[in-house]
């Protein structure tokens, strides 16, 4: 059962994206559209893989309780 191993996963972009500058050169509305491009790619992918199912949380959303509970999982691995 995956869930008793998999605490937390964490999935970085470390390139640009063709068509897009990186991320300290971006305008505000471009990190938007990375932003939805890759939200899409992962509401995708999660759909196609169940056993890979997760929570998207867009920065400025996340709340306090969200934001300890997150740091609670990647501080106990």
């Amino acid at each position: 059962d995956i869930n008793k191993y998999i605490l937390s996963s964490r999935m970085r972009a470390t390139r640009n994206l063709s068509g897009f500058t990186f991320p300290t050169f971006s305008t505000r509305a471009e990190r938007r559209r990375v932003e939805r491009k890759f939200n899409k790619v992962f509401q995708q992918f999660t759909q196609a893989n169940n056993e890979f199912n997760g929570n998207y949380y867009r920065l400025w959303m996340i709340d306090e309780e969200i934001q300890k509970r997150l740091a609670n999982v990647s501080t106990s691995m």
